[in-house]
């Protein structure tokens, strides 16, 4: 049991609060303790005293204090290297400011480090830690997220030797779709589960009504403040809201049980409804190619695995393909590097053989130069892929993708539905960031777009578009 005796020092009691033990214990019995929730809530405070009485009790070991922002990290050495000069004795402390190191006589060594890219994590590569503390990780962008975990793979130790985590994280930040989408979409706040990996991981929630230290009314005026009116960033900071359609684009009119179709549901079975179908891709070079093949109702549709109607001209996502390079999809965003031959076979394949379409409905696709000054849609066409010039407006497009999956919610008009099979889309749609500069576009800076311009085209050929193209219409 933690020693928590309260301690005054001029400056601040190094007790952990009620919360701050909860989460203290939660080290004791898990691998990974993902504490997050509201500003103010004394997360990181906590977090340095806990990992203080760990490293009572565990001499010797390495530990790795990750914060993205060096002027943060700054701050966090000073306060971390008083408290430990509180808790071991300053003349059992020394510190080394340029190396980023504090050091314990008793052989422990802690290295802060900024994670904020490639760079960084050469500064441990090869190194071996038994405690880990990843501060601020609601806020990391895409590659201090990424690298974080990839400092996994540096915790090591003897067998018997637990070696936990601890990541903490405030809502509204660069990631917090990703902490979501990671880890609190799992499982709810105070459960533990196991995860795919086998760690251990249980998830904890604060907010500053938690933190004895503070003046909580004055604080949340201030926050109020901070936030000129934005009420969505009130309810993340104030009361530690984690929900996804705080920073998702498309969070707000996204519900899998609403959008989901029958797994199995394919083209093939829709030929007697005599379906509009039709091909949108985004093409890419060294970037991912994604694809989707979508129909267009002509009439209601009853679903009977589901027990529900669809409405008449609702569309329809039944196939994808994509060249992703990453298998697992941690990597949402380089490509295979295919060639416009290779990526026409892909989607003739999708269309006939995996949809059970007679022929590859038209496609409409961004262009590009290709082999030889050939455009890309030539080649393609030349593959047997005849290519259409998509109708190209990004901010409309996202607004159609928004009023046909909020249909889809209300059921006031056609809707959008998505097979299961399109799991590229699933793991970019409900997750998209927002632009916080321009409410009406997702963020620019957030490169795993393609399977939702794929989508969009989709969308926009199938609504917008109702000409004729080739000998055949609507029927594959």
């Amino acid at each position: 049991m933690l020693d928590t005796t309260a301690v005054q020092t001029t400056a601040l009691s190094y007790d952990l609060s009620d919360l701050g033990r909860l989460v203290a214990a939660c080290l004791e019995h898990h691998d990974i303790v993902v504490h997050v929730g509201g500003r103010g809530s004394g997360k990181t405070i906590n977090a340095l005293i806990a990992m203080c009485h760990w490293l009572l009790r565990h001499p010797g070991i390495n530990v790795l204090v990750l914060r993205e922002s060096h002027s943060g990290l700054l701050q966090m050495f000073s306060d971390l290297y008083q408290m430990l000069c509180f808790f071991f004795g300053e003349k059992a402390v020394s510190q080394n400011k340029n190396a980023g190191t504090i050091t314990l006589a008793n052989g422990t060594v802690i290295e802060l480090r900024c994670m904020a890219d490639e760079r960084a994590y050469v500064q441990i590569q090869g190194k071996s830690y038994q405690f880990l503390l990843a501060d601020e990780m609601g806020n990391y962008s895409k590659a201090g997220f990424d690298l974080t975990h990839t400092v996994l793979s540096n915790m090591r130790g003897p067998k018997g030797l637990h070696c936990p985590a601890i990541f903490l994280g405030n809502p509204y930040g660069k990631s917090h779709a990703a902490m979501h989408k990671q880890y609190l979409s799992k499982s709810p706040f105070w459960e533990s589960y196991v995860n795919k990996a086998g760690l251990r991981i249980i998830h904890c929630h604060s907010t500053l009504r938690q933190n004895p230290h503070i003046d909580h009314e004055a604080y949340v005026r201030r926050i109020k403040v901070a936030c000129n009116g934005d009420e969505e960033r009130e309810k993340a900071w104030i009361d530690g809201s984690w929900s996804l359609n705080l920073t998702s684009f498309f969070g707000h009119c996204w519900d899998p049980k609403h959008h989901l179709l029958p797994s199995g549901l394919i083209a093939g079975d829709l030929l007697r409804q005599r379906p509009t179908f039709r091909i949108g891709a985004d093409w890419g070079t060294r970037s991912a190619c994604a694809a989707h093949l979508g129909a267009k109702l002509r009439s209601d549709l009853y679903l009977p695995d589901q027990d529900r109607w669809l409405r008449s001209g609702s569309v329809l996502l039944l196939g994808e393909t994509h060249t992703l390079a990453d298998s697992t999809m941690q990597d949402l965003a380089s490509g295979t590097g295919i060639a416009p031959a290779g990526w026409a076979e892909k989607i003739k394949h999708m269309a006939i053989t995996e949809q059970g379409l007679r022929a590859t409905p038209p496609v409409a696709q961004d262009d590009a130069r290709g082999l030889q000054g050939d455009t890309v849609s030539s080649l393609m066409a030349q593959a047997g892929v005849p290519c259409h010039r998509p109708h190209k407006d990004r901010r409309g497009g996202w607004a159609l993708m928004t009023q046909y999956l909020s249909n889809a919610m209300t059921g006031d008009g056609p809707g959008l539905y998505v097979s299961p099979s399109c799991e590229y889309l699933l793991e970019t749609l409900p997750n998209a960031p927002a632009n916080k500069h321009d409410p009406s576009d997702t963020d620019p800076k957030w490169d795993a777009d393609h399977s939702l311009d794929a989508c969009q085209y989709t969308l926009s050929f199938l609504v917008t578009r109702q000409g004729r193209y080739g000998r055949t219409r609507g029927d594959f």
